[in-house]
């Protein structure tokens, strides 16, 4: 199982400067795919335009959670445990959005400093 980006916003002391390609304003309009289970899947920042791939940290959270994700599950086209784990504790995940936003506003606002 492939563990999520060294630079993943989802994990703990992640810095908003430091994730390639970083926009606040796009990031704050990825609530609904932490909130709707219809929603959307968070990508990967890795991800290029067209062909974007779950975030992994986000697919530990929310995954689950997810319709689409559920789908690849029943198709074969994602494995369990890239969805239910178990994960390895050094991957130190936010639990929430709410949490992970937290800390890329805070990082964030040291870049516009």
């Amino acid at each position: 199982m492939k563990p999520p980006c060294p630079t993943c916003p989802w994990r703990r002391g992640a810095d908003a400067r430091r994730i390639p390609g970083f926009k606040m304003e796009l990031a704050e309009e990825l609530e609904p795919t932490c909130t709707d289970q219809m929603g959307n899947v968070f990508a990967c920042h890795w991800s290029k335009d067209g062909t974007e791939l779950a975030c992994q940290g986000w697919m530990v959270r929310y995954g689950g959670d997810n319709i689409r994700v559920r789908l690849l599950l029943m198709h074969g086209r994602i494995a369990p445990e890239q969805v239910w784990g178990p994960f390895p504790e050094e991957w130190d995940l936010y639990e929430t959005y709410d949490e992970m936003m937290a800390n890329l506003r805070a990082t964030w606002a040291l870049h516009e400093e």
